[in-house]
């Protein structure tokens, strides 16, 4: 799957967002991707954003990747984004469980991140740690 984006959003603006992400498929705040290549993700799409971390944590198999490229970035240099689902689990305590691969590259600059987001009783998805690769 493709998305597309434009524009800049400021880091400050993606680190202001709760951390929580509304199911089935609503806009999912972006705070995970703090101090991050994709805090560069443009204003005007955050929304787009925002639901296809939704639909992948609802809805993609594990290994399924998503991309998502953004084609309006300033200065002709689009974010690349490609979301995977690794690993979903299952717990007594946290419910169910899904490890996300994060690549992103803008130019030469490519980082990979690793989130674990937990649904929460009401449904929404909690990204609850980190790992920078």
């Amino acid at each position: 799957m493709k998305y597309a984006i434009a524009k800049c959003l400021p880091a400050a603006v993606v680190c202001g967002a709760a951390m929580l992400i509304a199911q089935p498929v609503l806009a999912a705040p972006l705070s995970f991707l703090n101090d991050t290549l994709a805090a560069s993700v443009p204003r005007k799409d955050v929304p787009d954003l925002r639901d296809v971390v939704g639909r992948v944590l609802n809805e993609a198999a594990d290994n399924s990747p998503t991309e998502w490229v953004s084609q309006h970035s300033p200065r002709n240099r689009p974010l690349h984004m490609v979301l995977t689902p690794l690993q979903t689990v299952q717990t007594n305590k946290a419910g169910t469980c899904r490890l996300l691969n994060v690549q992103a590259q803008k130019q030469l600059v490519e980082e990979k991140v690793q989130y674990w987001f937990c649904q929460q009783a009401d449904g929404a998805w909690k990204a609850s740690g980190s790992q920078v690769h």
